[in-house]
């Protein structure tokens, strides 16, 4: 029998269109997703392996935490959707399908680096670092420097 694993477009599992509840097989997932040759995605656990349709993206950001200080060594920081947290990594920001906001996560990370996208409240409190250029594409600003969205 087969069975369907799948993260839907909010970021949540579902194991054969049923949400999958239960906070340590949620996690347990996401610290065993990893890309597979062709670009997919598997959950691996040892030889064992399962595919993952995914409507979207793997990882949602749920929300941004944009230091105060000027000239500050921490970065922009980020809260994925199982909790994880993580500097933004602002050379790979991109305007995806609908307009919506996208980046690349857990690079350097088993099974990563990721896609991720911004939920609306994340890309709010993003949104008062980025400008319009005035050719029609944005850029966004921190610590001195400007980060091209593509």
């Amino acid at each position: 029998m087969s069975h369907q694993l799948a993260l839907n477009r909010d970021g949540e599992w579902t194991w054969d269109g049923a949400m999958v509840t239960h906070a340590g097989t949620r996690r347990f997932l996401f610290e065993h997703l990893v890309l597979d040759n062709q670009d997919g995605l598997l959950v691996r656990c040892g030889s064992d392996q399962t595919p993952v349709e995914v409507e979207d993206v793997p990882f949602i950001i749920r929300s941004v935490h944009i230091p105060k200080e000027e000239h500050n060594t921490e970065g922009i920081g980020i809260v994925l959707q199982d909790g994880t947290e993580e500097n933004l990594n602002l050379q790979s920001l991109r305007i995806g399908p609908a307009n919506a906001l996208y980046t690349r996560v857990r690079a350097g990370k088993r099974g990563g680096p990721f896609d991720a996208r911004f939920s609306r409240a994340a890309y709010h409190l993003l949104s008062e670092c980025i400008e319009e250029t005035g050719d029609g594409r944005f850029i966004l600003r921190f610590n001195g420097n400007a980060y091209l969205i593509d």
